[in-house]
């Protein structure tokens, strides 16, 4: 393989990871890559495993559009202002579409009208309105297939509708009714058959473009819409009906077949609910409840979120609660994987909370919280999670800790005064103010200094009059307590006895995490002394030069013990001039040095500037 070979192959390479990580417009060779991805095409019919956790769904909202705001471009003078970016991972941060704009201003309008606060996000709103009209749903992509374009036109209508609701601004009308005729007038461009990828995608878009072109003829009064809507549903319908074992469980694209059933519910079904119940309760429970991620290339977080979205709409055309059951356990399910808690959610389950994408974390609050909204009650606050002390965190015998929670609004009213308490080894009081899909930190007077090393437990309360649901209303928190050992010694050098200069890291090893726990220097003798917790440390050892640093790696710090750590060091007689401008090239010297157990400093000119003049006598001639 020639060097010109390798470099098509990583760019090619490099391209298609791009294509994994994001929703623009694929043609049939993107979807045949993609699928040489995966493992199998179709899953049998699985339910995520987990505890059943709570949150605040307002909360979660606003985080998103927080999220959502961060990735914004902000740029006036760009021509993709007011774009959404496709995600926080390098590889996907310029990607900027229109689709993810417009679920955007979903996003931003259902916060400021489930909250009241109309102004926070009002610029982010209109500065996206400014990118959709320079590039509109219409004129997307689309040589080989109108799906995508329809794709983004549904989400136009679904923007429009929250906007106008929320700001009264009916300037954007003409925008949404052009791209609800393109709807229209493509309808019969997306033929439906198994034999390729259009073939499976067009369904579930079809899905799409009949439930947001239904709701929006509904709300603006334009029959035609409706009419056109009903007809694309019931097509969709008689897809399923052909074949309902396959066309139930199958995930293309950033959609699954609960796009394809949701939009059937909310056109023929909604339209006519006696003509259609018997129709949706036969092939409701066929419908795929949850999809694993098989491949690192998978969007399972995307396709799980439209099998909720559906589960939403088929348990209210049913008033059946297991239906809403599963939409409210896969909203959990995608809720629990923000764990760097940015609000944002990555597409694949598998992926790491560096990769969340805007897209599917839009998706998570429009298909998910949103249905769990009108479930909630109308005055709920709990305390939410312990800041100071952590449960993560070890804490020394007899160090003062301040007390503080952050206590979260689970319900739709505003509430002001709420007493919190804290009780268990350190009691106190104090109050929040929470406004819907707010939190706010409880900062409890005084610090508890625990005297005993133990395990402690704290609980945190609230006590709100009326508050309809006491299942959030104590936390509790497991916190350990150890106790401090002296650890005293020295570093010094090997021949003279002289005491060294010197910096030392201690590293606590886990569990809970291996953590830098303290540092200290070394005084004018080369001796030092720290309180450590007791656990088992590694020590990186930072001399001045010409001393090589060194790790020690293994030392007990034991409960009631003595712990003396004296190092003994020898100057390096060989120094390493690393000046490749951050290339790699010194390892072939290092690994070699340390193979056979030359000390050697090691200098990063591109880190480090300049080697000091005045020190290299301390060094033999240099070698050459």
């Amino acid at each position: 393989m020639n060097l010109r070979v390798i470099l098509l192959f990583a760019v090619s390479s490099v391209f298609f990871a791009i294509q994994v990580f994001s929703t623009p417009y694929w043609d049939e060779h993107d979807f045949e890559r993609f699928q040489a991805q995966r493992f199998f095409p179709y899953e049998v019919h699985e339910t995520p495993e987990g505890p059943s956790l709570s949150y605040s769904y307002p909360y979660q909202l606003a985080e998103i559009a927080r999220f959502l705001s961060v990735w914004q471009v902000s740029d006036s003078a760009s021509p993709d202002y007011g774009g959404m970016r496709e995600g926080e991972h390098p590889e996907v941060q310029n990607i900027i579409e229109t689709d993810n704009t417009q679920e955007s201003i979903w996003i931003w309008c259902r916060y400021a009208q489930l909250t009241g606060d109309t102004t926070t996000y009002r610029p982010n709103t209109d500065a996206a309105w400014t990118y959709v009209s320079r590039y509109p749903a219409y004129n997307e992509e689309g040589t080989q297939s109108p799906y995508y374009r329809i794709h983004n036109c549904g989400w136009a209508l679904v923007a429009y509708q929250i906007y106008e609701e929320v700001y009264g601004d009916t300037s954007r009308v003409i925008y949404a009714d052009s791209c609800a005729d393109y709807i229209v007038t493509r309808k019969d461009s997306l033929p439906f058959d198994d034999f390729n990828f259009y073939g499976r995608l067009h369904p579930l878009v079809a899905g799409w473009g009949a439930g947001t072109l239904y709701e929006y003829g509904l709300s603006g009064g334009r029959q035609d819409y409706v009419d056109t809507a009903l007809v694309l549903g019931a097509r969709v319908a008689d897809w399923v009906d052909s074949n309902s074992a396959k066309r139930l469980s199958d995930e293309v694209w950033a959609m699954s077949s609960g796009t394809a059933m949701w939009g059937v519910v909310n056109s023929v079904v909604v339209d006519d609910p006696p003509g259609w119940s018997a129709w949706l309760t036969d092939f409701a429970e066929s419908l795929q409840v949850y999809e694993e991620a098989s491949s690192w290339n998978d969007w399972n977080n995307s396709w799980n979120i439209w099998y909720a979205n559906a589960f939403n709409s088929i348990g209210r055309a049913l008033t059946d609660s297991r239906y809403a059951d599963y939409h409210r356990m896969l909203t959990d399910t995608l809720l629990i994987q923000d764990t760097d808690e940015d609000g944002g959610i990555p597409a694949n389950s598998m992926h790491t909370d560096t990769m969340d994408q805007s897209w599917v974390s839009c998706y998570l609050g429009m298909m998910g919280i949103e249905g769990l909204i009108d479930s909630l009650p109308a005055h709920d606050v709990g305390p939410l999670a312990f800041l100071s002390p952590h449960e993560a965190v070890l804490i020394p015998v007899g160090d003062s800790v301040p007390v503080a929670v952050t206590a979260v609004n689970y319900g739709l009213s505003s509430e002001s005064g709420v007493p919190i308490e804290v009780a268990g080894d350190f009691s106190a009081a104090t109050t929040v103010d929470l406004t819907v899909a707010s939190s706010d930190t409880a900062l409890f007077p005084g610090f508890w200094v625990p005297l005993v090393d133990s395990v402690y437990e704290l609980v945190a309360y609230t006590s709100l009059l009326l508050d309809e649901d006491h299942s959030n209303d104590t936390l509790r928190a497991s916190i350990i307590v150890l106790p401090v050992v002296i650890v005293s010694g020295s570093v010094k050098d090997s021949l003279s006895g002289n005491g060294i200069d010197a910096w030392l890291y201690f590293h606590r090893m886990g569990p809970p995490a291996d953590t830098l726990w303290d540092s200290t220097s070394t005084d004018i003798s080369g001796d030092f002394s720290v309180s450590l917790v007791t656990g088992t440390y590694d020590i990186q050892i930072s001399p001045t030069i010409p001393y090589p640093e060194t790790t020690v790696v293994g030392i007990d710090v034991v409960k009631d013990s003595t712990v003396t750590v004296d190092v003994k060091l020898t100057p390096a007689s060989l120094l390493i001039m690393d000046d490749d401008e951050g290339k790699n090239y010194e390892s072939y010297y290092t690994s070699s040095l340390d193979s056979i157990g030359v000390n050697y400093i090691l200098w990063d000119v591109s880190s480090e500037g300049v080697f000091p003049i005045s020190i290299m006598s301390l060094f033999g001639s240099p070698i050459r």
